[in-house]
């Protein structure tokens, strides 16, 4: 699954939406607790980028992760990259997301 799903990280604190996604929600620290209904459990791609590389959208010049990468573990273990776009504001207010993968 590629896609904006408007889930912070680190969590906004009212919900874990990537977590959930996941099937890994962190309870924690979110004011609403979630179950976890995803088995097996999906790998959030994004988290290979560096940390300081790893935003796909910018708020008050705050950079933030909006957008992630999903897969099974079968298909996590073909990706050879991924990486966010600069973002271009001329085509979106978000980082494009590139992925290649091993055939």
């Amino acid at each position: 699954m590629l896609g904006d799903f408007n889930a912070l990280t680190p969590s906004d604190r009212h919900v874990d939406v990537a977590g959930i996604i996941a099937g890994r929600p962190d309870n924690t620290a979110a004011r609403l607790s979630a179950p976890d209904l995803v088995e097996p459990d999906l790998v959030d791609l994004t988290r290979s980028i560096p940390a300081p590389k790893r935003y796909s959208f910018i708020y008050r010049r705050q950079k933030q992760q909006l957008d992630y990468m999903f897969s099974n573990r079968d298909f996590a273990a073909d990706v050879e990259a991924i990486v966010f776009s600069r973002i271009d504001y001329h085509f979106s207010d978000h980082a494009g997301l590139l992925a290649w993968f091993r055939w």
